[in-house]
């Protein structure tokens, strides 16, 4: 995400590469810190995002890796026709669960 933030709006032509479907098919959208601790997108961030980015890439989203703090925001942020996996990091099983819970799918934690 920080790379993507940096590189985009340079020119036309690195916006084009970095905006391909070979780029934006498979999303991390957190912090990672050293130790292995993940951390949410900062404010700004996370609304350049959904508000500039996630609505012009969102048909070449095939997988997100979200925390749970943003996972609300950037679900919302677009429609994802093309999005089949879904990895969650620093969720309460017990306490989210009934988020996923639906006729459409079954949800299996592993």
């Amino acid at each position: 995400m920080d790379v993507f933030n940096s590189l985009t709006n340079i020119n036309e032509r690195i916006d084009k590469i970095i905006y391909d479907r070979h780029f934006t098919s498979r999303l991390i959208l957190f912090k990672g810190s050293l130790n292995d601790d993940i951390y949410p997108l900062y404010d700004r961030e996370l609304d350049r995002l959904c508000y500039q980015i996630l609505p012009k890439i969102h048909d070449n989203i095939k997988w997100l890796s979200l925390e749970v703090l943003s996972m609300g925001r950037i679900l919302h942020a677009a429609t994802y026709p093309n999005l089949y996996g879904l990895s969650l990091y620093n969720i309460n099983i017990t306490r989210h669960a009934r988020l996923f819970c639906s006729k459409k799918f079954d949800l299996v934690f592993i």
